[in-house]
């Protein structure tokens, strides 16, 4: 939204270049052309609704080659590795078995969590494996104080604090 007003973007991509014929769909540092175009867009804080419009088959078939984009941000504090059960016995042991060794969270690679900022996925995809969570999908990194959900109270106060030092620095 910029200024109270949804934005949508368009992306025409072309598939007639005279000058570099299939320019769109060139790699240029692991990444498509057009791709790059895409991520800017989802990127973007201005843009509500993307549409991507083409003439060319080819760039249908091979804009990024995912089923959509899903919000994610580092986990900071509980890593998955680190998390603990309590088992029939009463007794604390790894929810994980591979975390019995480890007891800090930068001992292990970084870990992210999908916090619903955002989620976009091809609807032939939703219907077809009827979830968000494919095995083909790009993520968008969040910032760190973009990564908490009120789920309650407590939640909820530290958000709004956040959110208030957040709008204080702008």
């Amino acid at each position: 939204m910029y200024r109270q007003y949804k934005v949508m973007a368009i992306v025409t991509a072309r598939g007639g270049s005279k000058g570099l014929p299939g320019k769109n769909i060139k790699n240029i540092n692991g990444r498509p052309l057009i791709g790059w175009t895409l991520k800017q867009a989802v990127e973007s804080q201005y843009i509500d609704e993307l549409f991507v419009s083409t003439d060319s088959e080819e760039i249908a078939n091979d804009h990024p080659e995912k089923d959509g984009v899903i919000s994610v941000g580092e986990i900071h504090g509980e890593h998955p590795m680190i998390v603990k059960a309590i088992n029939s016995n009463g007794v604390v042991v790894p929810y994980i078995e591979k975390g019995r060794e480890v007891y800090q969270r930068q001992q292990f690679d970084k870990a992210y969590f999908p916090y619903g900022v955002g989620y976009l996925i091809k609807t032939s995809k939703l219907k077809e494996e009827h979830t968000i969570y494919t095995n083909n999908m790009l993520p968008y990194y969040i910032e760190r104080w973009q990564n908490y959900e009120i789920d309650d109270i407590y939640d909820f106060v530290c958000i709004e604090n956040i959110m208030r030092m957040e709008s204080d620095k702008i």
